[in-house]
């Protein structure tokens, strides 16, 4: 069976506007999409947004991890659906199935109705943070067994009330594949090309590895933003990718 290759996301994990640009202005013309978070948002505002996105053909993730009642989460996702074309955005699975539906449905009827974007964005259930260990688990008061029992619980949650993927450790992505089939849409924090750093993930894995095991996206962060010639850090994750 031939692997389908990953999609690379770009963590842009800048604590000032000028850093993000001037990677952006390098990395422009590559089939790459930018992962912003809540530590650049505001140093960039929406006009930065729209700015990156349409750099970017809208390739853009926002990693702001919604977490809050219902209402609050469609209504946020509705207000963010009409101000910044994107294609990706995540919200924590632990908000309960009332708040996944609700965003999901609110994401359709916010589509229908007419917004910046050009297709519906994919919504992404955060299951296990790839901060979090085993041990860690039963640290934050957890029952669950495993990490994987985690996020299979979590990924069937996301799954029944509308939710397009989830994201989760590579290490959980061929059960979840196995669990929720090809459509399921599994992006994979944590990858590091050989020789990297771990950081402070603990559960990560090569761009190679991600592909064999199942991922449609992997994010990489440090290894690209941290070098002296990020384009041909790219170059070389995406040609092995391919590969």
């Amino acid at each position: 069976m031939i692997k389908k290759s990953p999609k690379l996301v770009v963590a842009m994990d800048f604590k000032d506007a000028r850093s993000a640009y001037e990677l952006a202005d390098k990395l422009h013309g590559k089939p790459v999409y930018l992962k912003i978070h809540w530590v650049l948002f505001p140093l960039i505002g929406f006009d930065g947004l729209i700015k990156l996105s349409r750099m970017f053909d809208e390739r853009i993730f926002l990693d702001f991890k919604l977490h809050d009642i219902p209402s609050v989460v469609g209504k946020g996702i509705s207000s963010l659906m009409r101000i910044v074309p994107f294609q990706i955005i995540n919200l924590h699975v632990a908000g309960g199935g009332e708040m996944l539906s609700t965003a999901s449905e609110t994401r359709d009827k916010t589509y229908k109705e007419g917004c910046a974007c050009s297709k519906p964005p994919l919504l992404l259930g955060v299951t296990v943070l790839t901060s979090i260990s085993k041990e860690k688990l039963s640290e934050i008061g957890s029952k669950f067994n495993s990490v994987e029992e985690a996020v299979i619980k979590y990924g069937k949650l996301a799954k029944d009330n509308g939710i397009d993927g989830v994201v989760a450790s590579v290490h959980e992505a061929p059960a979840l594949r196995k669990s929720f089939g090809d459509d399921f849409v599994i992006l994979t924090p944590g990858i590091r090309p050989s020789g990297s750093e771990a950081g402070d993930q603990a559960r990560i894995a090569t761009p190679s590895q991600a592909k064999e095991l199942g991922s449609d996206f992997i994010v990489v962060g440090r290894p690209i933003i941290e070098s002296p010639d990020p384009s041909a850090v790219v170059e070389q994750i995406l040609h092995e990718l391919t590969d």
